[in-house]
């Protein structure tokens, strides 16, 4: 499968970024935004997604240790069924 640019951007700023702590926060801040104005509560959204909900808790707040991975991202999102694309996350993320 070949990664279109926003998901090779993803993973050059997952990569890259110096500090995993800021990157990881600003992509739990964009996930809790779109389940926020979605309605969807934690609990749901993990379930959903097949996380457990301490997961969910750590990516929205950004502690996790190791950058987010894409598939991961992909994964809330899917389970949010938002008709977003993984470019317009990114600039909600302020990311690009």
């Amino acid at each position: 499968m070949k990664k279109n640019e926003a998901e090779v951007l993803y993973v050059k700023l997952a990569s890259t970024s110096k500090d995993v702590q800021r990157f990881n926060t600003k992509i739990g801040q964009g996930i809790r935004s779109v389940r926020e104005s979605l309605g969807f509560s934690q609990r749901a959204l993990a379930e959903k997604a097949k996380f457990c909900r301490n997961t969910l808790v750590q990516i929205e707040l950004g502690q996790r240790k190791t950058p987010i991975s894409l598939k991961t991202v992909y994964k809330l999102l899917d389970a949010l069924v938002v008709p977003i694309t993984l470019d317009e996350f990114l600039e909600l993320c302020r990311l690009t």
